[in-house]
């Protein structure tokens, strides 16, 4: 549970950042070409590396019963 509760803070923010700069990517205000490693180094430094760590746990002890 404690996983869950970590996994959902740190899905919290990073959802929300990913939603925005969607638009943002859409309407032009960010640049894919320019922005998108900034995009994607921001998005890595929120933890989104740890989330997946914390669903890939889940399955192994989904797949071990």
């Amino acid at each position: 549970s404690e996983e869950g509760a970590e996994y959902s803070a740190i899905m919290g923010d990073i959802t929300t950042y990913v939603q925005e700069c969607t638009v943002k990517f859409i309407t032009g205000a960010m640049d894919p070409d320019s922005d998108w490693d900034g995009f994607v180094s921001q998005i890595q430094s929120m933890g989104i590396e740890q989330a997946a760590g914390y669903q890939q746990a889940a399955l192994d002890r989904y797949f071990a019963r």
